[in-house]
């Protein structure tokens, strides 16, 4: 299973600092698909500031560690704490 890393892209070097900052690494294997990539390219060309956080995952399953680390990242993020007590029982379960 892939480590407990939360990956970041951004829409500037600034954002990206600021998110690694918190714990993320800068995401660097290749593109980024879908409708995630597409909503931060268009953000991007439109003027907006926004992050794409992604989990560490093997991309073939649902996973709730990759989930619940980037859950953690965001709110360290945001400065809010959250009782992750029942969450992390479940993530343990898993």
């Amino acid at each position: 299973r892939p480590a407990e890393e939360v990956y970041v892209a951004a829409t500037s070097q600034k954002l990206a600092i600021e998110t690694m900052e918190k714990g993320a690494v800068i995401y660097g294997k290749g593109r980024i698909v879908g409708a995630t990539g597409l909503l931060l390219g268009l953000a991007k060309k439109r003027g907006f500031e926004g992050i794409c956080l992604l989990g560490a995952t093997t991309g073939l399953e649902t996973d709730r560690r990759a989930a619940f680390s980037v859950f953690k990242l965001l709110m360290k993020s945001l400065g809010t704490e959250v009782k992750t007590d029942a969450l992390e029982k479940l993530r343990r379960k898993h």
